[in-house]
């Protein structure tokens, strides 16, 4: 994280799940972070719009209902990072099959933390 960050800079952390896969003629992957440029692709476009400055993060590359307590950990070590760079708004991409334990877990980790987290599936 070379360049300054304000409050137009927000962390976009992608975990794989469906919304960070390509579709091929017949199976979904995650193989070569495909999704994640597709992903970015949008994201750059609303970028433009509005004036952010949108950082984005893969730390993890995984279908949520693969997803176990040892991933918090990853997620966390991400958002731990972008909290020391002065990014204090994070939006995470996660599948839903186990979203509502990642963003609970997370909750309850940040709950005194100066920083705006939003999961988004």
């Amino acid at each position: 994280m070379a360049s300054k960050v304000d409050e137009n800079t927000i962390a976009f952390i992608t975990t794989g799940g469906t919304i960070g896969a390509a579709f091929g003629t017949d199976v979904v992957t995650l193989e070569n972070n495909a999704g994640a440029k597709n992903v970015r692709d949008f994201v750059d476009k609303f970028i433009e719009r509005n004036g952010l400055d949108i950082r984005t993060f893969n730390p993890l590359n995984k279908f949520s209902e693969d997803f176990d307590p040892s991933d918090w950990a990853i997620i966390f070590k991400q958002i731990d990072e972008c909290i020391e760079h002065g990014i204090t708004r994070i939006v995470i991409a996660h599948g839903t099959d186990t979203l509502v334990y990642s963003s609970f877990a997370t909750s309850l980790y940040y709950s005194q933390k100066p920083v705006h987290i939003c999961f988004t599936a």
